[in-house]
């Protein structure tokens, strides 16, 4: 069991303070939907994002955070990964604006979260360590 306990703590140890996160939009295409598997959509360090206007609120890793949206107008649906600053408010309140409803949100603090999948390796590995404790 104290192997566990120490398992989990040492998970959550952070060498670097900034994140990084997928960053695509509609200009990217359909690649944008299925990150993981079209290969073609980079990551980006979100103290370099071009989205990062105001660079005094980014310092601090607690300011900053992945984001991937999915909304849809008449006649499309846009998705929206990239990195999300503290500044912008709470993005995932926005219902609708200009004609277009947003359908998902996600905000995540991990590395590369806001890639669609739901569960990440270091959920998977505290399941291995702890069923291996026991």
């Amino acid at each position: 069991m104290l192997l566990f306990a120490v398992a989990v703590l040492c998970l959550d140890l952070r060498i670097v303070n900034s994140l990084k996160c997928y960053e695509c939009t509609i200009s990217d295409g359909p690649a944008c939907e299925h990150v993981l598997t079209s290969g073609n959509i980079s990551s980006t360090n979100c103290e370099l994002s071009v989205f990062n206007v105001d660079f005094t609120q980014s310092r601090g890793g607690e300011n900053i955070r992945c984001l991937k949206t999915i909304e849809r107008n008449q006649t499309h649906t846009f998705y929206t990964r990239r990195c999300a600053f503290k500044s912008e408010g709470n993005i995932c309140d926005t219902k609708t604006y200009k004609d277009t409803e947003l359908l998902e949100c996600h905000l995540c603090q991990t590395d590369l979260c806001n890639s669609g999948t739901m569960l990440s390796v270091p959920v998977i590995v505290i399941l291995i360590l702890f069923i291996f404790s026991l």
